[in-house]
């Protein structure tokens, strides 16, 4: 189950959810098709910040549970893909890092 989170900004929030939000089914599509899930298996949330100076506005971090599909170049440009997609939606640079869990590693509760 990958979970995308996505902080923004207080100083960028009112002028940038809005277009943030309509864009999330198309991040929810492009990160669960790149990753082989189903739509359903996947959460992607925007977050309001309050952030240090010197600082990106936006930030994406995505978990997902490692596989062998997955290779360091497919999570790299799934990455890329979503930091360009955020820094067009928002207008400001944006960053994006994706994290692999291990399965033997992780417990969920459930």
């Amino acid at each position: 189950m990958p979970n995308m989170k996505i902080y923004v900004d207080h100083s960028i929030w009112e002028g940038k959810a809005g277009p943030l939000a309509r864009s999330l089914p198309v991040l929810k599509s492009m990160m669960c098709d790149t990753l082989g899930v189903p739509i359903k298996a996947a959460h992607v949330i925007i977050i309001q910040t309050i952030g240090a100076d010197n600082q990106p506005l936006v930030s994406a971090e995505v978990q997902t549970f490692a596989s062998e599909q997955r290779s360091k170049q497919l999570l790299d440009d799934l990455s890329d893909t979503i930091r360009d997609h955020l820094t067009k939606t928002c207008e400001t640079v944006a960053v994006s890092r994706i994290q692999t869990i291990s399965s033997d590693s992780s417990h969920v509760a459930r």
